[in-house]
């Protein structure tokens, strides 16, 4: 059987995602997939929380969908990882070093 979902963005406000939440529902969605930012996870952890929370309340399928994580998405391009943590960047072919971080230097940094 396929499932129908949607992706929800750009809305930090929950009294319009409750609006938003019966129109999905009307529509016979059986998830949502929720884009979030780095941003969002460092400053609005909490509200975040409450979307997916009500996104399962509701009994709906909760996905989400990183934005902008460490410089490697597209979306908002805050990283407070990639300043933090700038042995895990990327390196270019010319040795500087790229504003993100590279996936195989986080499997680096886990095992030490």
């Amino acid at each position: 059987m396929i499932e129908t979902g949607v992706s929800y963005s750009a809305n930090g406000w929950l009294h319009h995602f409750e609006r938003d939440l019966e129109d999905i529902r009307a529509h016979h969605c059986a998830y949502i997939v929720h884009c979030f930012s780095e941003n969002e996870v460092v400053f609005a952890r909490k509200r975040t929380a409450q979307f997916f929370k009500r996104t399962r309340d509701a009994g709906l399928g909760c996905w989400a969908n990183p934005w902008a994580g460490l410089g490697l998405f597209g979306g908002e391009k805050f990283s407070a990882f990639v300043p933090r943590e700038p042995d895990a960047c990327q390196i270019l072919s010319t040795g500087q070093r790229a504003p993100g971080a590279c996936p195989s230097a986080l499997e680096t940094m886990k095992e030490t």
